[in-house]
């Protein structure tokens, strides 16, 4: 399940919807997007997009990490290098 804008209308997700929209920020951010990738996604800020990530458990990259494009793999933003993941 995909979802994209919020509504504007929804001022605060809550509920099985908010649930869902976790379940899917946490897809697309282990795909390789980034949390600002996400807010531009659900046209929301930042810190709302990150307390999603964080609901759902997952574990943060640390701040300017490569984005995985594939598992077991990152690609180097400067160098356009893949390196394999141990």
């Amino acid at each position: 399940m995909t979802l994209g804008a919020i509504p504007r209308s929804i001022k605060r997700p809550t509920g099985e919807y908010r649930q869902a929209l976790a379940a899917t920020a946490r897809t697309e951010y282990e795909r390789g997007k980034s949390i600002n990738d996400l807010a531009e996604t659900f046209d929301r800020s930042y810190s709302f997009a990150r307390r999603l990530l964080l609901e759902s458990g997952v574990v943060l990259r640390p701040p300017g990490t490569p984005q995985q494009t594939q598992p077991g793999l990152i690609t180097h933003p400067a160098t356009e290098t893949t390196t394999q993941i141990p």
